[in-house]
């Protein structure tokens, strides 16, 4: 994304209907937050941009974000967060099953994700 895109997302992750929509969705689809105290399940969020996402999960989950922007972690940063990590999907810096969850919302297809397929093992491989 170009800079200026992440000024005019950070703007309007709180309140345009697209993420609005898609987080409670995601919310409604992962249950297990109903039954399991905020730490017990460890998150990561793949491409969390502005960290809209980001900060919604926080509030059930332990939660990390990685991005491959500066810029995103910088808006990210202005929500409070502090548990981000720039990083490529691809080549991840965890270790293998540090995560329980992995959410990646509309980054797979972006121009420097070179390879999507090598995304999704990279998630698997944290799982």
């Amino acid at each position: 994304m170009e800079d200026k895109e992440y000024k005019l997302l950070f703007n309007s992750e709180d309140t345009y209907w697209w993420h609005n929509g898609l987080h409670s969705i995601a919310l409604e689809l992962l249950p297990l937050r109903h039954f399991l105290n905020k730490n017990g399940i460890r998150v990561l969020d793949a491409g969390c941009g502005t960290g809209g996402w980001l900060k919604k999960a926080k509030d059930f989950f332990w939660a990390t974000g990685i991005d491959i922007s500066e810029k995103a972690l910088s808006f990210s940063a202005k929500r409070g967060l502090d548990n981000l990590v720039k990083a490529d999907v691809i080549n991840l810096p965890f270790k293998a099953d540090t995560f329980d969850i992995v959410t990646a919302f509309d980054i797979l297809y972006h121009r420097r994700v070179v390879s999507d397929t090598a995304g999704i093992k990279e998630f698997c491989r944290v799982l």
